[in-house]
């Protein structure tokens, strides 16, 4: 079962990586001389973490240093965690933010946004066999944990505290994991992309799947880059990226390397 829901989520996931793909891709112009400092979070499996070497990498690394490269400008890739992303690129201490990010009204009043780069819905994960896609009548039995300022977070106070579910909300994506195996939570709420990795890494032998979220909105699991209001240059400069990726196969490549579970 849980090989043919990641067989599903591949094909809604490449999606992304079809529907720009015939799209006209123009010759790349330089900005400025000076290096791109890029946020990513830290650290979020398969999207950004530290190799056997100690090398930072993940796929939204390897795509920021695409966007480097065909702006022609020196790459300085940071991970740091989430809430530290967009107040560090609000104050110009960053010049774009490549974390999955889904694009809200609040942030869309102060930021500009690329166009999806990939799209990521969400998934219970669970220790317990007895929460394996579990029903309507089990949800006041939940204590569900989420990352603070991801769509899950608003997700579960919407659709599953009104239903009597206790919500624990935890600052980072590992710190979200561990409650779950140290037993604080009985269930937790991620976006499929790191949930999926999860589950198909040591740590998630264990673990089981609790469902899916089905009816969260088309807008929450756009993942897109997030960049100063007044850098539109840059922000057209990442569409450019990712059409070029797309039109080359690259970023196919990409999603085999970083997503090896998927199914073609």
């Amino acid at each position: 079962m849980k090989k043919i829901l990641l067989a599903g989520f591949a094909a809604v996931l490449l999606l992304a990586g079809w529907f720009l793909a015939e799209r006209d891709v123009q010759p790349p112009s330089p900005i400025s001389d000076k290096p791109l400092e890029i946020g990513v979070e830290a650290y979020i499996p398969p999207s950004s973490f530290l190799n056997d070497r100690g090398e930072l990498t993940g796929f939204d690394v390897e795509f920021a240093r695409e966007v480097c490269q065909v702006l022609r400008r020196e790459c300085s890739i940071r991970a740091q965690p989430l809430p530290a992303l967009l107040p560090e690129l609000k104050s110009g201490g960053l010049d774009l933010v490549i974390a999955g990010l889904a694009q809200t009204e609040e942030r869309r009043n102060n930021f500009l946004f690329s166009e999806p780069y990939y799209r990521s819905g969400s998934v219970f994960i669970t220790t317990q066999k007895r929460f394996e896609y579990f029903t309507d009548d089990r949800i006041a039995q939940l204590v569900i944990g989420v990352q603070e300022g991801k769509p899950q977070d608003d997700y579960v106070d919407e659709h599953y505290v009104p239903q009597g579910a206790r919500k624990r909300t935890y600052p980072s994506f590992s710190e979200v994991v561990d409650a779950l195996l140290a037993g604080e939570v009985n269930m937790i709420c991620l976006e499929s992309v790191p949930g999926y990795t999860l589950l198909n890494s040591p740590r998630g032998e264990a673990l089981f799947i609790g469902g899916r979220a089905e009816d969260i909105d088309d807008e929450s699991t756009a993942c897109r880059v997030a960049a100063r209001k007044s850098d539109k240059p840059l922000i057209d400069g990442v569409n450019r990226t990712l059409h070029s990726l797309q039109s080359s196969g690259e970023f196919q490549d990409l999603i085999i390397r970083f997503f090896p579970f998927f199914s073609f």
